[in-house]
């Protein structure tokens, strides 16, 4: 991997924050970082405008928008790079024709990076990439207007009983990348398992708890992963998966994000739709092997 990839909008452009910990990741993972503006805007598609003689005018004042963006992000990065003293070379494209899809996957491809970075501090104001996130070939981190601590809080979120049709490699995959990030930072990991007991079953909590917790012991003996924590959560990972972050002063939450289900055509099941939503830190998706 020679660079990692940021990617956003100019019509919400990456904050300070995410700019911050792009430059942080970029860092520990020893790597560039290029970052990708969306600048195109559907305007310039009116034909009523090439009548009236106002496209090149619009064309035009995009284009010194864009260089100024590129500029002023310019002067940001490397003022954080000062700041911070990090080794990070970095470029700024901005892309002002409709064609980001087929021009992310070119720099994913040169890059060699198996992690897309994507601005998501502005959750309302949603990019046309997240209806395309299944189809990209790599994880998904969610950056949200969060500074990361020196030493990163890293959950990694399991489910060793493999429900919701989850590959079975999932879950390896998560802690590979949790266990990644932590010697990275040089922190630490927390393993978490919610387990949600529907009403007719309550009075055989105690014995599917049990279960839970045996799964998950036997899934961390049989990854060798004998230093990490484990929680075991009751509850749905919708309500209580943001609390034990929240709690936790988490930053970075490592789940699964893709399914093999009859959501597949989506880029997310609704249950990990529905935690991305409610968490309040940052969050990589990983995508199955």
């Amino acid at each position: 991997m020679n660079a990692l990839c940021l990617f956003g909008s100019l019509r919400s452009p990456p904050n300070h924050a995410v700019l911050l910990n792009a430059l942080r990741m970029a860092a520990v993972s020893q790597c560039g970082l290029t970052i990708l503006i969306d600048a195109y805007t559907r305007t310039l598609d009116r034909s009523y405008l090439d009548v009236l003689g106002f496209k090149s005018k619009l064309r035009e004042h995009l284009q010194q928008d864009t260089e100024s963006y590129i500029s002023s992000t310019y002067d940001q990065l490397l003022t954080l790079i000062e700041e911070e003293e990090l080794d990070v070379t970095v470029s700024v494209e901005c892309l002002l024709e409709p064609s980001w899809e087929r021009r992310l996957t070119d720099v994913l491809n040169v890059s060699g990076s198996n992690w897309l970075l994507l601005d998501y501090s502005k959750p309302a104001e949603r990019h046309p990439i997240f209806s395309k996130l299944a189809k990209l070939p790599v994880s998904i981190l969610l950056m949200r207007d969060q500074r990361w601590k020196t030493k990163p809080v890293l959950l990694a979120a399991v489910d060793p009983l493999h429900r919701h049709d989850r590959p079975a490699t999932m879950d390896q995959s998560i802690v590979r990348i949790a266990d990644v990030l932590s010697v990275r930072f040089t922190t630490s990991y927390k393993i978490v398992h919610c387990c949600h007991i529907t009403p007719y079953l309550v009075k055989y909590a105690k014995q599917i708890m049990a279960i839970h917790s045996d799964a998950l012991r036997e899934f961390r003996a049989k990854n060798k992963l004998d230093g990490v924590s484990l929680a075991l959560i009751p509850g749905n990972p919708e309500q209580h998966l943001p609390d034990v972050a929240r709690k936790a002063r988490c930053d970075i939450l490592v789940m699964g994000g893709f399914c093999r289900s009859s959501m597949s055509n989506f880029w997310l099941g609704s249950t990990t739709e529905a935690v991305v939503q409610a968490m309040p830190c940052d969050i990589l998706l990983v995508k199955p092997d």
